[in-house]
């Protein structure tokens, strides 16, 4: 049973102001529950009223991992995404962020938030009491999201209801230890369960997030960076390192990964049982309308492909399509390619769910269905894609459907294979027909006056194509796709589909970062190498010496591919579109040396820096700035 799903949506009452350090005492502010005139302390301190505050700490989960523009912060700015359609990079990808931005003003009021919710509860209902462990998870979740983002921020491990402005940055060599040690105490704590995969926290969680927390620890606090352009780095320390690993080892306690990747993240399978920590939707359960109560992650990570009330295809934002690295990251082989992107979207002819972009999750057989788009992955054969084209010439046709069948092969060049309606000359019935040098895949008549053909077109620069509104959409990630999206109201708020915030095989290559990290090579590709098995690939032989799928793309700045680069990109490959990689680049000290490589926005440091300082961390927003009387001007990170 969900159930944090079940009670998720009840509607608010009661809630933080602008700022968690500068109007906290707006928080949970005492109003007339019964006509007796019950105030809030009485309300808050039954039982009932306790678990409604358990019910919002979990809802302000949604801020931080789903809300409008969640994955501009997580996601933009890194080597995996980039713009199309003519869209204008963000603040956070061509790094131009300022301390106004209100995208990383929300998420900072939101992070507090949680944090002060999970202290409300611990307020009234005490150490004792059966949420309190599910409460120092939920807050030491928050301060490892603001310490990834931020770097030093204030800490609190009590309820702020009060007008109280003044909330010192806490340095990080002192905010991991309170963190972590706070949340040790719980990672055996008998009041939670030992698994849980329906939203709940868990024991299992608790020592996942302690793994990440004692990774994250180890990076910050046991390394120095040397070379931000050429991502080196001196360590001065293994033991946060080393506890990650035990963490993590823990955490995943012998299990492996049985599922296959597509099964792992069907829509049909969630709550299974690599799930670790989600957060909730439930489109049944929605009080409301349910257009306006989910989220939009399934409507991100894609380009445009039309109005979907027309077109019966997936709204998308135009939004972190696949950078020109993210096209040449799969090996040949790699299951996850499929099960990442719709690869093969199918026709509309009217009939919205069952046919166009939703057909593939709602009709039985498609083996018939007329298809629109194909994506072959980068360096797939020409010959190949032929192959195929000439195999389903009956379902690459317009006829009575809405969208002009194109088939690609992914990379640079992007390799387009487009089904065009040419007209007869009357008096030169030949003319514009496919001649000896054109790549003719059969032409299939239509009446007497035109006929159809598919013609080859490549475009030989994969970020300029994409950037042109005329040319079409590339793949759409699908781990987030609602197949019972509603077509009538489309909008980024109609995706119901749980948020998969921890999971099984993220923990694995956690685990082999760690170990690498604390000098264990040998364990760490052991993790790897599970990973990849479960993907379809060989096994590693070292975790050295690995020449990329993407090497030719691969510019001579880029530097030596090493076993860490190794790590991370089978993170990319792995958490594709799970809105880590921001988080996984800082961490690691490779944000400069992978963006400057492949992110389009960037060409140098400096793009990335103001005076002469690298933006390794977000502004403190500028609200906070302003009403926080413990913090001057000197507080601010550097670049802003």
């Amino acid at each position: 049973m969900k159930t944090v799903k079940r009670i998720i949506y009840i509607s608010a009452f009661a809630a933080l102001g602008i700022m968690p350090f500068t109007s906290c005492e707006d928080f949970l502010t005492a109003e007339n529950k019964t006509a007796g005139g019950q105030t809030a302390e009485d309300y808050f301190s039954t039982p009932e009223g306790v678990a409604t505050l358990r019910t919002y700490a979990y809802s302000q989960l949604k801020n931080l991992t789903a809300s409008s523009d969640i994955s501009d912060i997580y996601a933009d700015g890194t080597d995996l995404y980039t713009d199309c359609r003519g869209k204008t990079p963000t603040e956070f990808h061509n790094y131009s962020l300022s301390a106004e931005n209100t995208t990383v003003e929300d998420f900072y009021v939101a992070a507090f938030s949680l944090v002060n919710y999970a202290n409300a509860v611990l307020y009234y209902a005490g150490e004792d009491s059966e949420y309190a462990p599910e409460m120092h998870f939920l807050r030491a979740y928050a301060y490892y999201l603001l310490m990834q983002q931020f770097g030093a921020v204030p800490y609190s491990t009590i309820y702020i209801n009060n007008s109280e402005r003044e909330y010192p940055r806490m340095a990080l060599s002192e905010l991991y230890p309170n963190v972590i040690t706070d949340l040790e105490t719980y990672a055996n704590d008998s009041r939670l369960p030992a698994t849980d995969h329906n939203g709940n926290v868990s024991q299992r969680a608790v020592k996942t997030l302690l793994a990440k927390l004692n990774l994250a620890a180890g990076w910050d606090l046991e390394t120095t960076l040397t070379d931000a352009a050429k991502g080196t780095y001196s360590k001065e320390g293994t033991t946060y390192f080393a506890a990650a690993a035990e963490w993590a080892k823990q955490a995943i306690n012998n299990e492996g990964l049985s599922l296959t990747f597509a099964d792992k993240w069907s829509p049909t399978n969630e709550g299974n049982t690599e799930e670790i920590f989600s957060v909730q939707y439930d489109r049944a359960g929605y009080p409301g309308d349910a257009t306006q109560g989910g989220h939009g992650l399934q409507n991100d990570f894609c380009s445009y492909f039309g109005d979907p009330t027309a077109t019966g295809l997936k709204y998308c934002g135009s939004k972190r399509a696949p950078s020109i690295k993210s096209q040449y990251l799969w090996e040949d082989g790699d299951q996850r390619y499929d099960a990442t992107f719709m690869t093969t979207v199918y026709n509309y002819s009217g009939t919205w769910g069952t046919q166009g972009y939703y057909a593939y999750y709602n009709t039985a057989d498609l083996s018939n269905e007329p298809i629109a788009y194909v994506y072959f992955k980068a360096g797939t054969l020409v010959s190949d894609v032929v192959q195929f084209i000439n195999d389903n010439k009956d379902r690459l046709v317009t006829g009575d459907n809405v969208n002009v069948p194109v088939v690609r092969i992914m990379g640079n060049p992007l390799i387009s294979y487009t089904y065009t309606r040419n007209l007869i000359d009357e008096e030169d019935p030949d003319k514009g027909k496919p001649g000896a040098s054109d790549v003719d895949f059969g032409v299939v008549t239509e009446g007497e006056d035109s006929y159809y053909t598919f013609m080859q077109f490549a475009s030989e620069d994969y970020t300029r194509h994409i950037n042109d509104r005329a040319n079409g959409p590339t793949q759409a990630v699908k781990k987030w796709d609602d197949p019972a999206t509603i077509q009538e109201g489309l909008n980024t708020t109609n995706d119901y589909r749980d948020v998969v915030i921890m999971h099984l095989s993220d923990l694995y290559l956690v685990a082999a970062e760690a170990y690498y990290m604390a000098d264990d090579a040998g364990t760490a590709l052991q993790y790897v190498n599970a990973v990849r098995s479960r993907a379809g690939l060989s096994g590693l032989g070292s975790l050295e010496g690995v020449v990329p799928a993407f090497s030719q793309i691969v510019s001579s700045d880029f530097g030596t591919y090493t076993a860490l680069d190794v790590i991370l990109d089978e993170r990319a490959r792995e958490l594709y579109a799970e809105n880590y990689r921001w988080m996984d680049l800082r961490r690691t000290k490779q944000l400069v040396r992978y963006n400057v490589a492949f992110n389009n926005a960037v060409t140098s440091v400096d793009d990335m820096s103001s005076a002469g300082e690298i933006k390794w961390y977000r502004p403190i927003p500028v609200a906070e700035m302003n009403s926080n009387t413990a913090l001057t001007s000197e507080d601010q990170n550097p670049g802003y």
